[in-house]
């Protein structure tokens, strides 16, 4: 817009415009200032104003009323949908979750994945018929993902808060060695100089229990042998049995490994608790959107959490 534009602009004010819009309807200043709750002085004040502004006098005596003139009539037939179109620019609509069509990105790992969005299906069937969930793989920086839209939430075990970030903290988890039903280490034991004796498979991208070995590795000067790195431990169900790699997992691994034939869990008490949060970017903490799926989401995954738990006990 050009700034001869913004100068034409700058000498109205929008009660003006609203005035305008009003009177070019009903052609009654006394119903304008029923409708904007003003007093009749006022809308004078503006009628003068436009007239000054637009050089034209806008409206004028026709036997018992008021007639438009041609400029008015002109601007008739285009200011009221212009204002419309105004307010839907800078006024979000009433948030409708039984309406809004629109997707809504979950970052979290396939197995995360696997028990998370299931129940969330189901609960938006009836609550939200027209949202759409769309799976993101935890395979980017969780930072720059939520910064640049590619994921709305994301589902995630970290050492500690990223600062950059909103979040809630969901649960802690404890974590196992899994490993063949068969594997030598059930006969040695469980010292971390005996583990990684082994080969062992590692996730990507990296997690609060890759962030713990790492400090483990170096306290002790061990060294640790990859022998695949993996974006799904859903995997672990194809290469452990038979194997001598094994891999620490979270309790929600195990939760959904566990009924797989030849696959023995060890739980790792030496190993701090897993802290998983639910993650979100500063930008849609107050979209109506978001906060209604970023409070469906937590909900689901402290019930899950709570599953887990029983699980355990």
């Amino acid at each position: 817009m050009s700034p001869s534009v913004y100068e034409k602009l700058h000498k109205l004010e929008l009660k003006s415009i609203l005035v305008l819009d009003i009177l070019l309807e009903t052609r009654n200043l006394s119903e304008v200032g029923r409708q904007l709750n003003m007093r009749q002085g006022n809308v004078s004040y503006h009628l003068a104003k436009l007239r000054t502004a637009l050089d034209d006098p806008l409206l004028v005596k026709s036997g018992k009323g008021y007639a438009l003139t041609s400029r008015a009539t002109s601007i008739n037939n285009k200011l009221h949908d212009s204002l419309s179109t105004l307010q839907d620019t800078l006024f979000d609509k009433p948030f409708n979750p039984l309406t809004e069509s629109r997707t809504y990105k979950i970052m979290t790992d396939p197995i995360g994945a696997g028990l998370l969005i299931p129940r969330l299906l189901t609960r938006l069937r009836t609550e939200a018929p027209s949202i759409t969930i769309e799976h993101v793989p935890a395979q980017h920086e969780i930072t720059e993902a939520l910064a640049t839209e590619q994921a709305d939430i994301a589902i995630y075990n970290l050492p500690e808060n990223l600062p950059e970030l909103n979040s809630q903290f969901i649960t802690s988890m404890a974590t196992y060695l899994v490993m063949d039903e068969s594997h030598p280490l059930r006969e040695t034991g469980f010292s971390y100089e005996d583990i990684f004796n082994y080969p062992t498979i590692q996730r990507y991208p990296k997690g609060s229990i890759e962030h713990q070995l790492t400090r483990i590795l170096e306290s002790r000067n061990l060294k640790r042998t990859v022998s695949f790195i993996a974006q799904s431990f859903n995997l672990l169900k194809e290469i452990i049995p038979g194997s001598e790699s094994v891999a620490f997992c979270s309790e929600a691994d195990k939760y959904t490994l566990d009924s797989t034939p030849g696959l023995h869990f060890h739980k790792l008490k030496q190993m701090e608790p897993v802290p998983n949060y639910a993650l979100w970017h500063p930008r849609c903490e107050n979209d109506p959107l978001h906060q209604f799926m970023r409070k469906i989401v937590i909900e689901e995954c402290l019930q899950l959490a709570t599953i887990f738990s029983l699980s355990r006990s």
